[in-house]
């Protein structure tokens, strides 16, 4: 018996060390805080992948995603359409224009080759679990603050000279 529950304990473990969320500490990410309309305010705490490999893999393959958890992508106003292929729980998605304001929020299933974006420009997108943002009344024309100074040049996405992967700092996902 003790040998097949040694090699169960070392199964999970290898499991739970290949997992994507593996040695991802609480600190190591960013957290955003979005001012509703109505003066409430809440946080999400996110990664930011900062490699193109990085932003095409996004939250796809991963089995859960903790609530008020996230992914942040900077697109740099690039025409960008979000699908959720190889994508296994649902989500949903905020755009944001280069100011922060909420311009569309969209729901997505898992596994669906729909291309998701919205009717007008945006700069960031922020991918949460599904019905977040209608959970927590985050709606279009709410404001995402960035912790960054507001004064800053916009972040680009995989410029050598943009501070994105800096600005996240451990919370860059590579």
């Amino acid at each position: 018996m003790r040998p097949f529950l040694l090699a169960w304990l070392l199964a999970a473990v290898a499991a739970l060390a290949c997992s994507p969320e593996a040695g991802r500490p609480a600190e190591e990410r960013l957290t955003l805080r979005i001012e509703t309309r109505d003066g409430r305010a809440v946080t999400v705490d996110v990664e930011v992948p900062c490699t193109p490999e990085a932003m095409a893999r996004g939250l796809s393959g991963r089995r859960d995603l903790p609530e008020d958890r996230g992914m942040l992508f900077v697109t740099g106003g690039r025409d960008t359409g979000f699908w959720m292929k190889d994508t296994l729980i649902p989500l949903a998605i905020a755009f944001i224009d280069r100011s922060g304001t909420i311009v569309d929020v969209q729901e997505m299933a898992p596994q669906s080759l729909e291309i998701h974006r919205p009717d007008g420009p945006f700069y960031y997108a922020l991918e949460a679990n599904g019905g977040w943002f209608r959970r927590h009344n985050v709606e279009p024309g709410d404001t995402v603050r960035f912790p960054w100074p507001a004064d800053s040049p916009p972040l680009t996405p995989w410029d050598p000279a943009s501070t994105l992967c800096e600005a996240a700092g451990p919370a860059a996902v590579r």
